[in-house]
């Protein structure tokens, strides 16, 4: 189980080696969510959101443990009115693809040691797209720990 402060601590080490990244804002929900995006300015573009993790259990007695949801979106704020192609477009998740692999390969690291110094669960592993979410398009990273520990 990761907690905030820990979480903080690595998005912000991670944001040391992932430089395109200009601000980062810790989320709650969809709604805080909205209105960070709404709120960015394109001067700082290459947002992360990082959303605050929410926790479940499982196994049972003494094979049990906790799960952490993990979620970043990696945005940029976009004005349709200066798209004059579809290029401009797609070149927006281009860019913040490549940011969310630079992210990833630092999650994962090398030789098997995560930054996180967590318990990824690699094939929890989701990246999908997000289109006019507050005036921001790019990419959503999910990512799910699983720790087996004593209550």
């Amino acid at each position: 189980m990761i907690d905030p402060n820990t979480l903080r601590e690595k998005v912000f080490e991670m944001k040391t080696n992932v430089s395109e990244i200009k601000s980062v804002k810790f989320v709650i929900d969809d709604d805080e969510l909205a209105s960070e995006f709404t709120a960015h300015t394109g001067k700082e573009n290459m947002l992360l959101g990082v959303v605050l993790p929410s926790y479940d259990g499982f196994g049972k007695e003494d094979e049990s443990g906790i799960r952490s949801f993990l979620q970043f979106f990696v945005m940029e704020k976009v004005d349709y009115k200066t798209f004059k192609t579809q290029d401009d477009y797609i070149d927006v998740f281009q860019r913040t693809l490549l940011v969310s692999r630079k992210m990833i390969k630092f999650f994962f690291g090398v030789d098997g040691e995560n930054c996180l110094s967590m318990d990824l669960d690699y094939s929890s592993l989701k990246v999908y797209p997000v289109s006019k979410k507050s005036q921001c398009n790019g990419y959503v990273i999910e990512i799910d720990e699983e720790k087996y520990q004593d209550f």
